[in-house]
């Protein structure tokens, strides 16, 4: 089966890939539905282990494209 371009964007935007926007994506997922309104450094760390992201991995412009993610989402 071969996926049309926005097969593969709907996928990434909805953290079924594993690239570094995918798995943002999940992580700000998890956080909309499962986070407070006021997210601190362990319930974001805890929210990357569930979505399987090593938290210290996590880069600037990823915490930017989570919160652009969660700003749209909530």
């Amino acid at each position: 089966m071969s996926y049309k371009p926005w097969h593969l964007v709907a996928m990434e935007d909805n953290g079924y890939m594993a690239t570094s926007h995918g798995l943002n994506m999940k992580v700000a997922r998890y956080l909309a539905k499962n986070g407070s309104e006021d997210i601190g450094e362990d319930e974001f760390n805890d929210a990357c282990v569930t979505c399987g992201v090593d938290p210290s991995s996590v880069t600037p412009e990823d915490i930017a494209d989570i919160q652009n993610k969660l700003d749209e989402l909530t």
